[in-house]
């Protein structure tokens, strides 16, 4: 009988050990991450809850520390300090500083009032708003949206006919604001902020285009 080689079987017994290392590395890698994404969030928490003054939410954003979050009534967060932002369109934007602490219960009430905004359709509204070089606006129509306080105006001009101004009430200063470089169509880059129905209305009277 020949004595066995174990020379040819060495290859093989190192790949097996290297598999089984790597096994054994990934099986432990997998539970690290897995209890790491178990404890993401976790800690101490407090509850912040909202009480809101208007019959829906509809339109409502919620930021806290300038975060957006989605719109509910509690809020299940780390202790600390927050700034709470509530806006929504047509109505004044609440903002106050909130404490939350572990295992406790802010109720922060919250006070959204409707903006009565005065009419856009005067000239001596939108005339201060526009380029000089615009002369002698003539306003044809204005389509108002969210309590009068967003508006799109067409108008014509000395230099050109069937312009649009986008326009938006700011309830802090009183004024409105022109949002975009008036022309016969609105470079959504300009009005990104604008809400739903506004940009709705300009896309399916085609008066919006990209800019690019």
């Amino acid at each position: 009988m020949y004595p066995e080689n174990t020379s040819r079987k060495k290859p093989f017994i190192i790949v097996a050990i290297i598999i089984v290392l790597l096994v054994i590395v990934t099986i432990v890698l997998a539970i690290a991450t897995s209890s790491s994404n178990d404890n993401k969030g976790g800690g101490p928490k407090g509850t912040l809850e909202i009480s809101y003054n208007m019959s829906d939410t509809i339109g409502v954003v919620v930021k806290l520390n300038g975060k957006t979050q989605k719109t509910t009534e509690k809020y299940s967060v780390a202790p600390g300090k927050y700034q709470l932002q509530i806006s929504r369109p047509g109505y004044t934007t609440f903002k106050t500083d909130v404490t939350v602490k572990e295992n406790s219960d802010v109720l922060v009430s919250v006070r959204n009032d409707l903006v009565e905004a005065p009419p856009a359709d005067s000239v001596q509204t939108l005339a201060p708003l526009l380029p000089s070089s615009i002369q002698n606006p003539r306003i044809k129509s204005v389509n108002y949206f969210y309590a009068n306080t967003w508006a799109v105006v067409h108008f014509d001009s000395d230099q050109e006919d069937g312009d649009v101004a986008v326009l938006r009430y700011f309830p802090e200063t009183q004024q409105w604001s022109m949002l975009n470089d008036p022309g016969v169509v609105v470079d959504i880059n300009q009005i990104g902020d604008a809400p739903a129905a506004v940009l709705s209305y300009l896309n399916d009277n085609n008066l919006i285009f990209s800019g690019d």
